[in-house]
C-alpha cells in the first residue's frame, strides 16, 4: 500500500514537472529513486520476513520513483 499510494500522490506532481523540466531529467531521476528503493530493500530482505516488517521509505522512494 505505501508503494501505491506513492504513486498516487506522485503521479500528478511528475506531469507537472515533466511540462516544466522535461521527461528525460524526470526519467532519469524517477529511474534513480526506483533503484535506491530497490537497493534498500534488497539489502534488508531475507527468507521469511513479513511484509509488516519492511520498512515503508524504501517502499515509497519505489513508488516515487515508478
Amino acid at each position: 500500500m505505501p508503494w501505491t499510494g506513492a504513486l498516487m500522490i506522485g503521479a500528478p506532481i511528475a506531469g507537472h514537472l515533466a511540462d516544466r523540466f522535461g521527461e528525460r531529467r524526470l526519467i532519469c531521476c524517477g529511474l534513480a529513486l526506483q533503484a535506491a528503493g530497490m537497493g534498500w530493500l534488497a539489502v534488508m530482505a531475507r527468507p521469511g520476513l513479513p511484509y509488516s516488517q519492511m520498512l515503508l521509505p524504501p517502499l515509497i522512494i519505489g513508488g516515487w520513483g515508478i
